[in-house]
């Protein structure tokens, strides 16, 4: 694997972090409580995706290059609906 390939791995929590300020629309607030919802709804499908890997110490590395991309599709294609996008919730 060449640098480049290995550089575009970054750790999951601040991907997250900057992901929720550089998308607020998806109205994500980068708290630890959305965090652990992230981790638990998205992460799985991402790591599905080839596009995050877990590694020892049950962290996450992701791939920076697809990460914000592939977030936004999960959430807004409804691969995954945040609580306030299901049928039946007051906005």
């Amino acid at each position: 694997m060449k640098d480049a390939e290995i550089d575009k791995w970054i750790q999951a929590k601040p991907a997250f972090e900057a992901a929720c300020k550089a998308m607020p629309q998806l109205n994500l607030k980068g708290s630890q409580g959305s965090w652990i919802w992230f981790g638990r709804m998205v992460m799985p499908i991402l790591e599905r995706k080839g596009i995050a890997v877990r590694v020892p110490g049950r962290k996450y590395l992701v791939d920076s290059t697809r990460f914000n991309t592939a977030t936004f599709e999960i959430i807004v294609n409804g691969e995954y609906k945040l609580p306030s996008q299901r049928q039946g919730v007051a906005a």
